[in-house]
């Protein structure tokens, strides 16, 4: 599977490509990054897939399990397409092989998230009642696997290989760029704090076909967002990553 533009370099305009500047300065940019160019049409489709495919009696969970597998490869485009300074949404991943094209992207983007987890996993496996409770440890492993996850996003779509997630090549990146990546995270909180909250009042909504369609479209949105600026974090930052 190919991400990001195929173009050469040398082949694209400046219309093309994100002007270089900081991490701060090319952050009010994520907001329209979906509607660029044909990410109107993309998202629409996308939408519209997404509604289908999960209310499909019977083979709708099959279907949104594949579905799911291709946002995952989506958002590995996305980041890989940012990082490569590209201007507006990439098309949607090409889908020739199912093992490839869904199962792989899926399974990536699955252990980069347990992986990032692992350590409050394996503390909850070791003593089941701190899930009942506030516990601190816990929590600080949790926010630990957060912060841990967007780097290791980062590597695993670069790399293509969920050998990525290797904390060698994490720790040593996140040291690199401190600042950008603590304001990343941060800002990474603040959307998932607002999608949260946005989602949560779409879901009261009475009409369930205009419920479900927007929930779709929000849900497709945010995640482009999100990955735009994890993407971004790299492009500007893509010196001091010396370990792609």
């Amino acid at each position: 599977m190919e991400y990001g533009d195929p173009r050469p370099r040398n082949l694209r305009s400046d219309e093309d490509t994100i002007v270089k500047a900081p991490f701060l300065e090319l952050l009010p940019s994520v907001v329209a990054y979906p509607f660029l160019g044909n990410g109107k049409v993309l998202l629409l489709a996308g939408t519209i897939f997404y509604v289908i495919v999960s209310n499909i009696p019977f083979i709708g969970g099959t279907l949104s399990l594949a579905a799911g597998g291709y946002i995952c490869a989506f958002m590995m485009k996305i980041i890989v397409s940012t990082s490569q300074g590209d201007r507006e949404l990439p098309d949607w991943p090409d889908f020739t092989d199912f093992l490839d094209d869904i199962i792989r992207p899926f399974a990536m983007i699955a252990l980069t998230f347990a992986v990032s987890q692992m350590p409050a996993i394996i503390y909850c496996i070791s003593d089941p009642h701190v899930l009942l409770t506030l516990d601190p440890i816990l929590i600080i492993l949790v926010l630990a696997g957060n912060f841990y996850l967007p780097m290791a996003l980062i590597a695993v779509s670069m790399s293509n290989s969920i050998r990525g997630v290797n904390p060698v090549f994490i720790i040593p990146a996140i040291v690199k760029g401190p600042a950008a990546y603590f304001i990343a995270c941060a800002i990474l909180v603040l959307i998932t704090t607002i999608s949260r909250a946005v989602i949560d009042f779409v879901s009261h909504i009475p009409i369930y076909p205009l419920k479900v369609t927007v929930l779709a479209f929000l849900f497709l949105y945010f995640i482009t967002v999100e990955m735009r600026i994890i993407g971004l974090l790299y492009y500007s930052n893509k010196e001091r990553f010396d370990w792609l």
